[in-house]
C-alpha cells in the first residue's frame, strides 16, 4: 500500500520531470530563436553595401591601377581621402593627399619607374554602408632593382589591404597599407 507521503513525493517528481522538459523545450526554442537572430544579423552584416557600392569600389581600386600604371601621382592621390594614411611595404607612412602624390611623385620617378601592378585578388567587406575594408593582391613587375641600378625581371606579389569611406555619393581610400 502506497502512503500519502509516497504519492505526495510521487507526484512533486512527476510534475518537477514535465516543469523540467517544458522548462529544457523553452531554453531549446529560445536558443533556437537566438541564434536565427544572430544568422538575419550577420547576413545583414554582410550585406551593408549595394551591388552598385561594391562596383564603385572595385572601379576605384581599376583608377588606382590605371593611375599607377601610367605613373600619374597626382590621379594616384586623388582617390584617397583628403585626410587618408599610406604605408608601403618598407612601412614608411605618410597622411594627407599632399603627401601621398608627394611621395608617389618621389617613387614614380625611381623606383616604380617602369612598374607595372596588376590586382589578382579581391575581398570586399562593408563595416557599414559607408565603410568598407578591402583586401587586394597585387603582382607587380618591372621595378628598380636598388642593387643593379636596372628594372628587376622578378616580380613582386604584396597584400594591399585598404579602408574605404563613402563621402559625399564617391567612394574614396581612408587608409592603404601593403605588405
Amino acid at each position: 500500500m502506497v502512503t500519502l507521503k509516497e504519492r505526495r513525493y510521487e507526484q512533486v517528481r512527476t510534475t518537477t520531470t514535465i516543469n523540467s522538459r517544458y522548462f529544457a523545450a523553452a531554453v531549446l526554442v529560445l536558443t533556437l530563436l537566438s541564434l536565427a537572430a544572430g544568422q538575419t544579423a550577420v547576413k545583414k552584416a554582410k550585406t551593408k553595401g549595394s551591388a552598385k557600392d561594391q562596383i564603385e569600389i572595385k572601379k576605384a581600386l581599376a583608377d588606382s591601377v590605371g593611375a599607377w600604371n601610367r605613373h600619374d601621382a597626382k590621379a594616384f592621390s586623388m582617390l584617397f581621402a583628403a585626410d587618408a594614411d599610406f604605408i608601403d611595404v618598407l612601412g614608411l607612412a605618410v597622411q594627407g593627399r599632399a603627401a601621398i602624390e608627394g611621395l608617389h611623385a618621389s617613387l614614380f620617378a625611381t623606383t616604380f619607374k617602369e612598374s607595372h601592378v596588376m590586382p589578382t585578388g579581391l575581398r570586399i567587406r562593408f563595416i557599414k554602408s559607408d565603410v568598407a575594408a578591402v583586401d587586394s593582391t597585387w603582382g607587380m613587375s618591372g621595378y628598380l632593382d636598388m642593387a643593379e641600378r636596372k628594372p628587376s625581371l622578378k616580380k613582386a606579389v604584396m597584400i594591399v589591404s585598404l579602408i574605404m569611406i563613402k563621402e559625399k555619393g564617391r567612394w574614396s581610400i581612408a587608409s592603404m597599407h601593403k605588405f
